[in-house]
């Protein structure tokens, strides 16, 4: 059902509303919703809020006279029909409402129902039919605005367009004569070569480098300038797959059939749909230079060999045919895997670089020689690249440690003693009589400050021991309250105290047939004392909460970081345990009493620690090492291992500087010139003044000797001390 037409009344005469609302709500089709005003200011307020389909305008109100009351509501409402209802017949007025934007000028007394319906169809109807010719002529407008536009935008693309193929004709043309002059006058030879059969075209320069003249070249193909023909499908692979080379290393073929050894920079020529037709290319010929190369790397003693981003190998100098047996012309252009490593070689260091971009230094790798035989080698590997970036191989240089590794073998055999090392004299002479202490079953008792390796030396009795199948457990006796140590160690029985639910096994036990080590034992209570004499005494010991004695099948081993001896004095320790135990006494030295071992423990440690982290073995620098080697070390060798895995991790190249050591042993060391600067200030001093005095008296010691208030064996020893002796006489 169509919605009802909105009729907006204004008319301050009652009558006629009411006329023209009973005409209105007669009608049944379409229907009409009247709403009346009585002013014009009431009339522009309803238009405000609720605007009309239609307008019935009366031209005289109270608060407006004739067309102005007209034109007052067309300028608020434009896109609204108005009628205008009068009392006026009088033609010119009507002429000016229909001027003024009125769609039909009606006469009161001549209103009928027909005539007012007749009149808002008509009304509504030409508004309906201007509304659509007006948007059809808006629709026209843009539509004829946008293909003007697009029009307009066609036309100069199209002069661009043609601008700018006569810039690229005419620059074409240029570049056309400029890339002639630069063929004819480069003084690298310059090449042409298309794929339909055709004669190459090449320069001047060329000509000369194979010795050809301009009759030469008439039937000359591309095959024909290789010294392999075979080079040439290879040569334009490369090309065809990666669009161009850069220095593709290749020997050419002379007019009178010697090689020349170049380098040609090339890239294909493609039609206009993308196809390869052809190939042009530069060739510098680097004979003279190669040689030269070749001369100089022939010349070294370390083994170099070069290859390409294929892999394969280009170079071998004759001292890597040496050192792996494999003569040049065997390496050449095959894969260096299958030379350096055999078959089934997978991964190698000397691949990163080509792959990364990095370069390798003293990398450690291991070659298979000709005669199967390994050779331990250290690499060095470059990364070559183009002036793109591109990778095209690598540069290899490595040393044979044949000699060297066989040399270190030969100290680390000398100096090593299972996992202790060390050359200090009186580690050796343990050394010497430890596999005599291993093969009894006495008790031991080593002694040593914390850090020196009593467990390191316990581990390598026992593992020289008839023992050693059987386990190793080691004790900290310190690390146990005293109210633990006892069920630790003996063990305890189901129901010995509260929460003794089942029964557990101590730590002798867990050592049956093998080796214990109470470590600290020195800080066990007397208690606990009295108990481990009756163990040593019978060879048996009873779990807490247990009246049934068990048999003791164990090595004991004691350790401790005290003198037991002075203990003992003291009445801190029992005598009869310390007699028990010290059955076998072995006294570990301090670092700082074997500073001949710190540079060799601090290698075993870089390759043991480096091992470890999955880091290739860093060097360190002498003056690391001296810093080191003028350190006490109060943690002795458990420090320096310590100290050592601090930089290795804080460390990222292959040598280990002075400021990757801990910033103690930094500020220690400069201490220490500190205080050797003094020093060497102060017995500057003394011995100029002895100097000064003797000179006064004439050499006469015992003047001196008053003048200087000290006694004469003083003054002797002062004058030894500063060469003042000899000097003297």
């Amino acid at each position: 059902m169509p919605e009802p037409i909105q009729i907006l009344y204004i008319e301050d005469n009652p009558w006629d509303r009411r006329l023209i609302s009973r005409i209105l709500s007669a009608v049944r089709s379409p229907s009409f919703v009247l709403t009346t005003a009585e002013t014009l200011c009431e009339g522009l307020s309803r238009i405000q809020s609720d605007p009309p389909d239609i307008i019935l305008l009366d031209l005289n109100l109270p608060d407006s006279q004739g067309l102005s009351t007209l034109l007052a509501v067309a300028d608020r409402l434009t896109h609204v029909p108005i009628v205008i209802c009068s009392a006026t017949d009088d033609e010119d007025t009507a002429v000016q409402a229909l001027q003024g934007g009125a769609q039909d000028y009606l006469t009161k007394g001549k209103i009928t129902s027909d005539i007012l319906v007749r009149t808002i169809r008509y009304a509504l109807e030409r508004k309906r039919i201007e509304d659509s010719l007006l948007a059809a002529h808006d629709n026209l407008e843009r539509r004829v605005r946008e293909r003007t536009a697009d029009l307009e935008a066609a036309n100069e693309q199209l002069t661009e367009q043609i601008a700018e193929r006569c810039r690229i004709e005419e620059a074409l043309t240029k570049s056309e004569h400029k890339w002639r002059n630069l063929f004819e006058t480069s003084t690298d030879a310059v090449i042409i070569a298309l794929k339909d059969k055709t004669p190459i075209e090449i320069n001047r320069a060329g000509l000369e480098l194979f010795g050809f003249s301009e009759d030469d070249i008439s039937g000359l193909y591309p095959d024909a300038i290789f010294q392999d023909p075979k080079e040439w499908p290879l040569f334009r692979e490369q090309i065809d797959r990666r669009g161009s080379v850069k220095d593709y290393e290749v020997a050419l073929r002379h007019k009178n059939g010697t090689p020349r050894d170049c380098l040609i920079s090339a890239g294909a020529i493609r039609d206009r749909s993308g196809i390869v037709v052809g190939y042009q290319g530069i060739i510098k010929d680097v004979t003279t230079r190669q040689r030269f190369m070749e001369k100089t790397l022939n010349s070294v003693t370390d083994g170099v060999f070069i290859i390409d981003a294929t892999g394969k190998i280009t170079y071998f100098n004759a001292a890597a045919e040496r050192i792996l047996g494999i003569p040049r012309k065997d390496a050449l252009k095959r894969p260096f895997t299958e030379i350096i490593y055999g078959p089934g070689k997978k991964t190698s260091p000397v691949v990163q670089p080509c792959d990364t971009g990095l370069e390798l230094l003293d990398q450690a790798d291991e070659f298979i020689a000709h005669d199967k035989t390994i050779v331990p080698v250290s690499l060095c590997v470059s990364h070559l690249s183009d002036t793109s970036g591109r990778g095209i191989g690598s540069v290899v240089t490595f040393r044979d440690l044949t000699t060297i590794m066989e040399l270190k073998k030969e100290i680390d055999e000398k100096y090593t003693y299972l996992d202790i090392v060390s050359k200090n004299r009186r580690i050796r002479e343990i050394f010497n009589i430890l596999p005599a202490i291993a093969e009894s079953d006495s008790t031991v008792l080593i002694e040593g400050r914390s850090g020196t390796g009593k467990e390191l030396f316990s581990r390598a009795i026992h593992n020289l021991s008839p023992r050693r199948t059987g386990p190793f457990v080691a004790v900290n006796c310190a690390a146990i309250p005293d109210s633990l140590i006892e069920s630790e160690l003996f063990g305890y029985v189901k129901g010995a105290f509260t929460d003794a639910v089942r029964d557990k096994i101590g730590r002798f036990a867990a050592a049956a047939t093998g080796t214990i080590l109470l470590d600290e034992i020195g800080e066990l209570a007397k208690p606990l004392q009295v108990k481990l004499v009756r163990v040593l005494e019978q060879r048996q010991y009873e779990p807490l909460g247990s009246t049934v004695s068990r048999d003791l099948d164990v090595r004991i081993i004691c350790s401790t970081n005290r003198d037991l001896g002075m203990e003992v004095g003291l009445g801190n320790f029992r005598e009869d345990l310390y007699y028990r135990i010290n059955v076998i006494r072995i006294a570990l030295p301090e670092l700082r009493e074997r500073p001949e071992d710190i540079a060799l423990l601090a290698a075993h440690f870089v390759k043991k620690l480096s091992l470890r982290m999955g880091k290739p073995p860093q060097t360190i620098s002498d003056e690391v090492m001296d810093v080191l080697i003028g350190y006490d070390f109060p943690g002795n060798v458990r420090e320096l291992e310590n100290i050592i895995e601090r930089m290795l991790v804080v460390s990222s190249g292959g040598i280990i500087s002075r400021h990757h050591l801990p910033a103690e042993l930094i500020q220690k060391d400069t201490d220490d010139d500190d205080y050797s600067s003094f020093k060497d200030e102060i017995e500057g001093s003394e011995k100029k003044m002895i100097q000064e005095v003797l000179n006064r008296y004439k050499g006469n010691r015992g003047l001196a000797a008053r003048a200087l208030n000290i006694n004469r064996t003083t003054l002797w020893r002062k004058m030894q001390k500063h060469n003042l002796l000899d000097t003297e006489e």
